[in-house]
């Protein structure tokens, strides 16, 4: 399957991976994996022409997929790839966080808080507001999201981001 993938044109190919999203057939698995490791293909070659649709779909594969390995790395890297060469894409990515009902959060957050780490200082600190929004919005605090959040943060005020962290809590208090 992988060796059709570069054929595929690319309204198709993005057909294929929201498809495969939330299947859990061994065949699903494998087109959502060899589809996102063409995406990242596509991405390092600049031939990503609709770059929201690929956000939307990895959006959702955060959202469906959540901490599944490899699908979670997959998509962590695919974001920072897009992110890397442009950065209008982590103001999309920041949109499409906010347009999420706050149940369905979770599992995106969770991919969320891994890939602010990864990024450049002040991605990082545009990446404050909606994770400390996140934390403020939960009921209960004992889910792996919150946790990976929690640990986000902290990680990021040891990267002196901390004034930041305490300028968004302060806000979300109001």
């Amino acid at each position: 399957m992988e060796a059709i993938y570069p054929a595929i044109p690319e309204k198709d190919f993005f057909g294929i991976l929201a498809h495969a999203v939330s299947g859990s057939s061994a065949e699903q698995r494998t087109l959502r994996l060899e589809g996102l490791e063409e995406l990242q293909r596509r991405i390092r070659s600049d031939s990503i022409q609709d770059k929201n649709e690929a956000i939307a779909i990895l959006l959702e594969m955060a959202k469906v997929q959540g901490n599944s390995q490899p699908e979670s790395s997959l998509t962590i890297e695919s974001f920072s790839l897009l992110t890397s060469k442009d950065a209008n894409c982590f103001r999309s990515i920041l949109n499409g966080l906010e347009d999420q009902p706050p149940g369905v959060q979770n599992s995106l957050f969770l991919v969320f808080s891994k890939l602010v780490l990864q990024l450049d200082y002040d991605k990082k600190r545009e990446g404050i507001a909606p994770l400390v929004r996140f934390l403020i919005t939960r009921d209960a605090l004992n889910e792996a999201s919150v946790r990976e959040v929690y640990d986000c943060l902290i990680q990021l005020g040891k990267e002196r981001l901390s004034a930041e962290i305490v300028k968004a809590i302060s806000r979300g208090l109001d």
